[in-house]
């Protein structure tokens, strides 16, 4: 099971939008000074279609003082009394109206669970192993509901595998936490909980096909099958029925306990995503609750939505904010021809002026940057030359530049170190330019040498060892090797398989991660320069033409494949998580550049635009361990 992490940025928290009557995520992660009045509250808890009667149920508070774990309960005392509103009736209904008190925390993400109770069978069953999930947004925000809400299978797997970065081993119910000190976590809570309620409709307990934002892909028929390998379990009298054993089995991680409850088996088959996907698929009843479903096992249990970044025409250049908002490079824009940046929320909701063109501030724009004052660096290869946008009130809007650089030529990759300077790989004149602040055309530097050879990929580490100072290591496309600026002195590594590198990555012990499309291998050079890897590199997991590299905050490796359009993940040591086919998701198209956020989500640019279905960005729900937004030199995921 991958680890979990805490990340060091402080972060603004999400809003979702687009979702009328439905619980939102507040503008801040700060409880208020003022008591906040409890809303009505009510609903029905289905396993499938059947109701389930006297099931306990429970309102939680995400807990503060670590990651996945310490949620408070806000429902106590008579409530919980066999005869009190907080079990289910007979028909599966509860009203917990008046029950529970948000006090002064309103703005802290909460979710109802569902545990135990009768799934129609008659008599006194009390199936244990039922434990449903619905992740309700702020608490405050419950007074917008407009009707009763459900909690089923459906609800229980967009919760999970959204908020799976923040739940606790083995799925307990009082598992979902952050640490409060960190506001960052709290940050990418909510956007977890954002996702959720983009995915399903919470008055009806069902998937959607597209988000609720109203611009994105839902994998509709993947999430109603996953809820349906659940249905057999919850629709028994427990546990230690057949039904339950062969999901508990079956869902078991390699070395791992098994599950005792729904959604502790849910979470194993989110964090382990490759592993039993036959078994599980053969779980799902032929007559299944939730339809459309399937038609055939996947090749694995990813969940993955896609985005279309409105106008962005030829993606080239990626990266994530602070705030977890999407920005992309567009070397070309749709007719009349003109370069575009665009930005989406974490969501998919676009800025108010995306995409953004300009031929004064945008020629040609390649990779993108973010510094640690929310200033976004753009590339622009025509004009050798770069520009900075800010987000403000949700409209792009220049904040430097556009310089164009005397040295720069074609400069295709950007990267900002812990001092806010910006470097460029300028794959024309193999040479890279440090820009500094103040920032103008002339407060540059120049860095030639070291065997620079069609420099790509760009990565800087001092975090672990503060004498690097500038350690600046680049991908030369044009051989296969490293180049390590230490100052103004360039070094040139070889070994470990690297060949032809563009893509680069460096994990939190300073070890370079490289991939290039011409071998299915990743090369891994320590930060002395000697191969970690052996010299045919580490392999598997379905590298296929690997083009671009990513390190989550476990410093487990992410690869996108361009031949064959799926993901790959390997653990530190090299070995493969990923299955011998990668991840994979219908809306991968020539996948290049990957970014993780806060929340764990694995964002990914597509690059062919011809394809069926297409979309600009995919994203993979809650698969890494999460890692710091914007990536800098010395900010270390733990």
């Amino acid at each position: 099971m991958r680890g979990l992490c805490a990340i060091m940025l402080i972060l603004c928290a999400l809003v979702l939008s687009g979702c009328t009557g439905a619980p939102v995520i507040g503008t801040t992660s700060t409880p208020t000074n003022n008591q906040v009045q409890a809303a009505s509250l009510r609903g029905r808890v289905h396993g499938g279609q059947n109701p389930v009667s006297g099931a306990t149920i429970q309102l939680w508070m995400t807990g503060l003082q670590g990651v996945g774990y310490g949620s408070t309960a806000l429902i106590s005392g008579s409530a919980l009394t066999t005869s009190g509103e907080a079990l289910t009736d007979a028909n599966g209904n509860f009203d917990i109206t008046g029950q529970y008190s948000c006090g002064s925390s309103g703005s802290s993400p909460v979710y109802l669970t569902a545990t135990g109770g009768n799934p129609g069978l008659g008599g006194t069953v009390n199936n244990s192993a039922i434990m449903l999930m619905a992740a309700m947004g702020t608490c405050s925000s419950l007074a917008s509901l407009t009707g009763p809400i459900v909690i089923n299978e459906v609800t229980t797997v967009a919760s999970v595998y959204a908020l799976q970065q923040f739940i606790g081993g083995g799925g307990s119910e009082y598992n979902v936490g952050f640490y409060q000190v960190r506001p960052a976590t709290a940050t990418a809570l909510a956007t977890g909980f954002s996702e959720v309620l983009n995915m399903i409709d919470i008055y009806t307990g069902t998937a959607q096909t597209t988000t609720t934002s109203g611009v994105g892909y839902v994998p509709q028929a993947e999430i109603n099958t996953l809820a349906d390998i659940l249905v057999p379990c919850v629709n028994t009298s427990g546990p230690t029925s057949s039904n339950c054993q062969s999901l508990f089995t079956a869902a078991t991680p390699s070395g791992g306990t098994a599950p005792t409850t729904v959604l502790g088996a849910m979470l194993d088959i989110a964090q382990n995503g490759g592993n039993n996907v036959s078994t599980l698929y053969g779980l799902s009843s032929a007559n299944a609750a939730f339809q459309p479903t399937l038609s055939a096992a996947p090749n694995d249990w990813t969940v993955a939505l896609a985005y279309s970044v409105s106008g962005i025409n030829y993606p080239y250049g990626m990266a994530l904010d602070a705030q977890g908002n999407v920005w992309v490079s567009g070397w070309l824009g749709n007719a009349p021809l003109s370069p575009q940046v665009g930005v989406i929320s974490p969501i998919g909701v676009p800025a108010s002026n995306s995409p953004y063109t300009s031929s004064a501030s945008l020629s040609a724009p390649t990779g993108i940057a973010v510094d640690g004052s929310g200033n976004t660096w753009v590339a622009n290869c025509v004009t050798n030359g770069a520009v900075a946008f800010t987000l403000q009130s949700n409209t792009i809007t220049v904040s430097y530049g556009p310089f164009s650089v005397a040295g720069m030529s074609c400069p295709l990759v950007d990267a900002v170190d812990s001092g806010g300077n910006v470097w460029f790989t300028n794959n024309g004149n193999n040479d890279l330019i440090e820009l500094s602040s103040p920032f103008s055309s002339t407060n540059y530097t120049t860095y030639s040498g070291g065997g620079l050879d069609k420099p790509i990929g760009i990565a800087l580490y001092r975090y672990y060892n503060p004498s690097l100072v500038n350690a600046v290591w680049v991908a030369n496309s044009g051989s296969d090797s490293l180049t390590d600026f230490i100052g103004a002195t360039g070094t040139n590594y070889t070994g470990g398989g690297l060949s032809d590198p563009s893509g680069i990555a460096v994990d939190s012990s300073g070890n370079m991660w490289a991939v290039g499309t011409s071998a299915n291998l990743v090369a891994e050079i320590n930060y002395s320069g000697t191969a970690v890897s052996p010299v045919g590199g580490w392999t598997g997991g379905g590298l296929d033409g690997p083009a671009r590299v990513a390190i989550d905050g476990a410093n487990n490796v992410w690869v996108t494949n361009n031949t064959n359009s799926t993901l790959t993940e390997l653990n530190n040591s090299g070995t493969p998580i990923s299955p011998s086919t990668g991840f994979q998701s219908s809306t991968l198209h020539s996948p290049g550049l990957i970014a993780i956020d806060a929340s764990g989500n694995v964002w990914i640019v597509n690059s062919v635009e011809t394809a069926s279905g297409y979309m600009t960005v995919t994203e993979f729900l809650g698969a890494a361990a999460p890692a710091a937004m914007p990536l800098q030199e010395d900010l270390p995921t733990i």
